[in-house]
């Protein structure tokens, strides 16, 4: 009896040593399974926050990419004189309302509204750029601009919808990169394209105009031909606006007798001169400051002249009448800006761009008068998702 009650306690002890390793099991299985659910949860949870770090750095970019879209239309156009009125009132007619895709990438989108700025509505504007990427990441960017000295859209700027272009010989030199007064290279400011215009079909038809070995006698900004299309001022921006303001300003000469040997202003005294009609400069000319042309204008011989040119006359095809032709040994420093339908370059003439020229120019007036790049003055960042 002693030995079966010995046998049965041993029994006993046996299936209690079976339970406490079945339970010890059980717990180590559960508290593996618990740390591979944590390591599992943990990693999605990485990979969540890693992938929407991802897509808010995407659309914090994005919207970025919209600043510098909106930043580069404006500073094509150009603002004159006011913000309110030159941009954020007609910004629906610049940039459109709809998103803009980021090309390459289609789940990447942005849109950018323009608004008056708070404190000074005329002289500063705000751009508000929004970005959106996926996983409903959305970033928001706020830049204030401000006016950042004057410019042209072009060495030669045809605001005009259409042009019918004469490029005569091959020495003619038309050129878009930024010089000084002194001829040295203005690497301190942007170059421009040798031609702009306000159209892709008036840009076309200067490039068709260009026969192959004319093509590198137009440099500047973006290759050669140095020929792109320009979201610049308008003809009637031109004719109403800019034009009536020069001419308002004190000591304009009107339609001077032309002797054959002329000045037109002085680096010391640059002077505005206004012909009225149609007007041909021939033998030799010198001139600092701006000369407007109501009909046609041609200039040949070697004349020099620095500051801006501008031409309003309006077309007649197969006549020399408004048509602006330069020619002979003329020498053009600052811009050419011409509304007709015919532009005539040859000989051996040059036109090149010089901020440093169209600076003198302005200098002229109290208010600033020529179109002006913008710089980004300020920059806040919205961060959210």
């Amino acid at each position: 009896m002693k030995h079966r009650d010995s046998t049965t306690t041993r029994r006993h002890a046996a299936g209690d040593e079976r339970g406490t390793t079945l339970v010890f099991t059980l717990l180590v299985l559960f508290t593996l399974l618990s740390l591979t659910v944590a390591s599992l949860l943990a990693t999605t949870s990485d990979l969540k926050i890693s992938s929407n770090y991802q897509t808010g750095t995407q659309a914090l970019l994005t919207a970025q990419s919209g600043i510098l879209h909106a930043h580069e239309l404006v500073n094509e156009r150009g603002v004159f004189s006011n913000f309110q009125s030159e941009f954020v009132s007609i910004w629906g007619s610049i940039f459109t309302s709809s998103p803009v895709t980021v090309q390459g990438y289609p789940l990447l989108n942005y849109t950018v509204t323009a608004t008056a700025d708070p404190v000074d509505p005329a002289s500063y504007m705000l751009l508000t750029a929004s970005g959106v990427a996926p996983n409903e990441s959305q970033r928001t960017i706020q830049a204030r601009v401000a006016m950042n000295g004057v410019f042209s859209p072009g060495a030669i700027y045809l605001p005009g919808d259409t042009v019918t272009p004469n490029f005569n010989g091959n020495r003619f030199l038309v050129d878009g990169n930024n010089t000084n007064l002194d001829g040295s290279d203005n690497s301190s400011k942007p170059d421009v394209p040798g031609v702009t215009a306000h159209t892709q079909a008036a840009a076309d038809a200067v490039v068709d105009a260009l026969n192959s070995e004319q093509a590198d006698n137009v440099i500047g900004l973006g290759g050669e031909p140095s020929v792109e299309m320009s979201n610049g001022f308008t003809t009637d921006t031109l004719a109403n606006q800019v034009i009536p303001q020069i001419l308002s300003a004190p000591g304009v000469v009107t339609d001077p007798n032309l002797n054959g040997h002329d000045t037109f202003g002085t680096l010391a005294n640059p002077q505005i001169t206004h012909f009225t009609g149609d007007v041909t400069v021939n033998g030799t000319i010198d001139g600092v400051g701006i000369l407007i042309v109501d009909g046609g204008l041609t200039i040949s011989g070697d004349s020099t002249f620095t500051g801006l040119i501008i031409v309003q006359g309006t077309t007649q095809i197969g006549g020399n009448a408004d048509t602006t032709t330069v020619q002979g040994n003329t020498t053009i420093l600052g811009s050419i800006w011409t509304t007709d339908l015919r532009l005539t370059v040859g000989g051996s003439a040059s036109v090149s761009y010089s901020s440093q020229a169209l600076e003198v120019v302005n200098a002229m007036f109290n208010n600033t008068l020529l179109p002006q790049r913008v710089k980004i003055a300020s920059w806040k960042d919205f961060t959210y998702n």
